[in-house]
């Protein structure tokens, strides 16, 4: 990571012991006693960190781990969404319950009076 220092706005240093001058050609670079030499186009010990994550990876084991505990909690989350649904559908199920119960006495009812067979004590009592 690059941090200005001040001075100039060519002058960074990035942790190394240099500065790095944007005026040198590519691939060279100048260190603080004014030095010239040349540099890798690419060293990887500055990514060691990433590449030792990227080296456990690549173990059976590792991917291994890794799957299993993806499998793991996607399991363990989509089985609580699944029993949160259940307990809501049984809660829709017992009020639509009531509901048709409800209906069906006053349909009862209704048909007793229709047919002339239902007394005043009947009445209300179907519900």
């Amino acid at each position: 990571m690059a941090t200005y220092l001040g001075g100039s706005m060519s002058s960074w240093t990035f942790g190394m012991g240099f500065e790095h001058k944007p005026i040198l050609s590519k691939g060279y670079m100048k260190d603080k006693s004014g030095e010239i030499f040349k540099i890798q186009p690419f060293d990887s010990s500055y990514f060691s960190p990433l590449k030792n994550i990227m080296s456990f990876l690549r173990h059976p084991a590792a991917l291994l781990g890794a799957n299993l505990s993806a499998m793991l909690g996607s399991t363990l989350y989509l089985r609580s969404h699944h029993v949160y649904n259940l307990e809501e559908h049984e809660a829709r199920m017992d009020e639509l319950e009531g509901t048709l119960r409800g209906h069906i006495g006053l349909i009862e009812e209704a048909l007793d009076r229709l047919e002339g067979t239902a007394t005043e004590a009947d009445r209300g009592k179907k519900m």
